[in-house]
């Protein structure tokens, strides 16, 4: 009888894991594997979950706003080149156009961006490393290497990070924010375009990052009946931090591009890119109900086979 619980264990727990995994999508997953940042030509901008090129990675075309030299690839690389004195920036369509993530109730689009920082700062009280996951339904997508220095940033709606990345944080590190100044052409560059919704993530003082080492950075955007739970979370290394806000009154829904920008190299590190991923999912929050209905599920069968 054992082994017949065992093996009903077995099959819910499997079971689970295929329903969880089968609402899963996943868009982008990109190492650079062929060294290249323009695939899949424009447009359509993105593969969108399928791997057209068959070189094993799901890709998204990045353009460089200001100069193709921003952006330097690599067999197993993308790198982001800030610079002395001036303001660099970029961004990726992962969906095509016509086509964007629309959540809906109870759905995540998550965005992950594993990196490699050199040239830190020691300290700074900057939030000049600026990351947005964008709607660019109602705007005017870039179409090719410095076309826009400031991304076409009108009627582009958008929820950022304004960051602080320096070896000991001069500021709180994570600034979540939502764009309200829909009306500027500059996406990323004006702060007062920005609402700030909530920072968190530590405080001034405390260690942050190290040249050198691997840093995962994720975004995940959530819609919960009428409102969006966003948060942020950075690890690697000894560094954990995360902070996590409700929009009760979020301008969109619809999500298709990453940007980035920085201010000045005095505040922005050199970044190496060595994996981007887009993935729409069931709302964290929704994945624990379904563990929990297997859960169920899995102990009424134990409890009825005991009873034989």
């Amino acid at each position: 009888m054992k082994h017949v619980v065992r093996f009903t264990e077995l099959a819910a727990v499997t079971l689970l894991g295929m329903a969880v995994t089968a609402q899963a999508q996943l868009l982008v997953n990109d190492f650079w594997r062929d060294g290249t940042r323009t695939d899949p030509g424009v447009p359509p901008y993105s593969e969108f979950g399928v791997d057209a090129d068959a070189d094993g990675d799901l890709e998204s075309v990045w353009i460089a706003a200001n100069r193709a030299t921003n952006f330097v690839t690599a067999v197993g690389s993308l790198t982001f080149i800030p610079e002395t004195g001036t303001s660099r920036a970029g961004l990726t369509y992962f969906a095509p156009s016509g086509s964007p993530v629309t959540l809906a109730d109870g759905q995540a689009l998550v965005v992950t961006l594993t990196f490699i920082p050199t040239g830190l700062s020691a300290s700074n009280a900057a939030t000049t490393t600026r990351f947005a996951v964008a709607d660019y339904t109602g705007g005017t997508r870039l179409t090719a290497d410095g076309t826009s220095s400031m991304m076409n940033g009108a009627n582009v709606k958008a929820y950022g990070l304004f960051l602080n990345i320096a070896n000991t944080f001069g500021t709180t590190p994570l600034s979540l924010r939502e764009r309200t100044n829909l009306s500027s052409t500059e996406l990323l560059g004006t702060a007062t375009d920005w609402t700030t919704l909530s920072s968190g993530g530590g405080v001034a003082g405390d260690p942050g990052f190290v040249n050198g080492t691997p840093y995962t950075m994720k975004f995940t955007l959530a819609r919960n009946s009428g409102q969006l739970d966003f948060s942020v979370s950075v690890v690697g290394g000894s560094l954990n931090i995360s902070h996590s806000v409700t929009d009760p009154t979020p301008s969109t829904f619809v999500f298709d591009a990453f940007a980035l920008r920085s201010t000045t190299a005095a505040d922005t590190p050199t970044m190496q890119f060595r994996n981007f991923r887009v993935e729409v999912i069931p709302e964290p929050a929704s994945i624990g109900l379904l563990g929990l209905g297997g859960l169920a599920v899995l102990l009424g069968r134990r409890r009825a086979l005991a009873r034989h």
